[in-house]
């Protein structure tokens, strides 16, 4: 599998409408922002907070940007959050060729609680507004793969 989907769930909106797109997007792939940087890098935190790695304002993430409190803060909550689910999946690729053969995405974090029937994805974002949709083209997508996953739970199947 390459690094990036042909078809990704995060782009869902634009290829679902726009035949095009697929290839315009490999071909001309966004560069990074600062708004994106910020995010790698808080991403990068996040994932050592929660390996327990020692993590402090001022440090320089691989990607050159600096350490804030406020990454500090966002992966502390994040943490906590992980925390609270039962056998959490991170940043684990899921497949999903019900969509297409080359679609496939890795979310920050998801986890699938069998007694309460819950699905729990969380999708973290760093300096972003809150964001708290759940029938966006992205997260119907994604529960293409989720419930792939899960096939064998009859619950799920009958929704």
């Amino acid at each position: 599998m390459s690094a990036h989907s042909f078809f990704p769930p995060s782009g869902a909106k634009a290829w679902r409408k726009c035949a095009a797109w697929p290839v315009m997007n490999s071909r001309y792939p966004q560069e990074d922002t600062e708004e994106s940087k910020e995010g790698t890098a808080a991403h990068w935190v996040a994932w050592g907070v929660h390996a327990g790695q020692e993590m402090r304002e001022g440090m320089v993430a691989p990607n050159g940007v600096i350490v804030t409190l406020e990454m500090l803060d966002g992966a502390e909550m994040l943490v906590a959050e992980i925390n609270k689910l039962k056998d959490p999946k991170i940043e684990q690729t899921v497949i999903i060729p019900r969509v297409h053969a080359n679609c496939f995405g890795t979310p920050d974090v998801w986890s699938f609680n069998r007694d309460t029937m819950l699905l729990t994805v969380i999708d973290y974002k760093f300096g972003t507004a809150s964001l708290m949709s759940t029938r966006t083209s992205k997260s119907l997508t994604m529960l293409l793969a989720y419930l792939r996953r899960l096939k064998n739970t009859a619950c799920l199947m009958n929704m």
